[in-house]
């Protein structure tokens, strides 16, 4: 039991940090700053490559109390272990279940606001390519005609399908 409330313990600190990243990622696409946002994810990305490796381990340790226990641990809730576990750990269990509940929800209104903030940033760049790509144009290098009028089938700048 000790090393499922240890692990367990670390998820948290793992997952207050994702969240202090989201946080941070927040305010970084309002300010739009393309770079910091770049070394922030790959940051993230650490961290959750690390919070995978302890969940792997969390499940270990559930299946090797499960045996110890002769219960089927697997498939129950944290709160349910909880119920099963003797004390000091289980009122342990219970606190750090409430404080990953209380994380992820916050975790998850974050991860939302911020896939709106991404969505609203892409529709304004498509709106500026639209106006770029729309208006018709000539180019100043346009080929001439014999009588030195312009060719009228000059090309636009950009594709508006790129």
């Amino acid at each position: 039991m000790k090393a499922l409330v240890d692990i367990l313990r670390e998820q948290v600190e793992k997952y207050r940090a994702l969240l202090e990243y989201s946080k941070k990622k927040q305010k970084i696409l309002i300010a739009n700053d393309i770079k910091t946002l770049e070394e922030i994810l790959k940051e993230e990305r650490k961290l959750i490559m690390q919070l995978t490796s302890l969940e792997h381990d969390r499940m270990l340790i559930v299946e090797k109390l499960s045996q110890a226990m002769e219960i089927d641990l697997a498939d129950l809730k944290l709160t349910e272990i909880a119920e099963k576990a003797p004390e000091p750990f289980a009122e342990e269990l219970r606190f750090i279940y409430a404080e990953l509940n209380d994380l992820i929800g916050e975790l998850d209104r974050l991860n939302r606001e911020n896939s709106e903030l991404v969505e609203q940033a892409l529709k304004i760049v498509n709106f500026n390519l639209d106006i770029l790509t729309d208006a018709p144009r000539e180019v100043v290098y346009g080929e001439r005609e014999e009588n030195g009028a312009k060719n009228k089938n000059l090309s636009r700048i950009f594709d508006g399908k790129a």
